[in-house]
């Protein structure tokens, strides 16, 4: 077997060829079955570890995820799980089936994709980041 076929990767490239947002739930399947393969941390918490994996290797389907914004913002409490993160990723998909030009607000620094657009708005609407913008 493919190294990149042990976490599932090879299919959700295969099914982004085609892929529309009408396909959500036969994406969160190849994206449930990748998260749960990697083991990126000696801890149970995988929640950040695993979407910022699968968000590097996928920016135009996955948004990155951390506890003070995505998880506090979204349910309020920082506790994760893979259903925590397909309802992220149900809710994600939900904001990019408006009917919105998402494309107008993408750049080369900070919005390169819309998920992370995405991350973005929910990181401003929290009000939490870890990073400070210098003046």
């Amino acid at each position: 077997m493919d190294e990149y076929e042990k976490p599932g990767f090879m299919s959700i490239i295969y099914k982004l060829e085609t892929f529309g947002l009408e396909q959500e739930n036969e994406m969160l399947y190849l994206l449930k079955n990748a998260y749960l393969k990697l083991e990126l941390m000696e801890t149970t918490s995988r929640l950040v570890s695993n979407s910022k994996c699968l968000h590097f290797l996928f920016p135009s389907l996955c948004m990155p995820m951390d506890r003070k914004n995505t998880l506090q913002y979204l349910y309020k409490n920082t506790n994760d799980s893979i259903n925590k993160y397909q309802d992220a990723i149900r809710f994600q998909f939900e904001i990019m089936r408006q009917p919105v030009n998402f494309e107008n607000y993408l750049d080369d620094r900070w919005n390169q994709s819309i998920p992370k657009l995405i991350d973005n708005a929910i990181i401003l609407l929290q009000g939490i980041s870890v990073k400070k913008i210098p003046n």
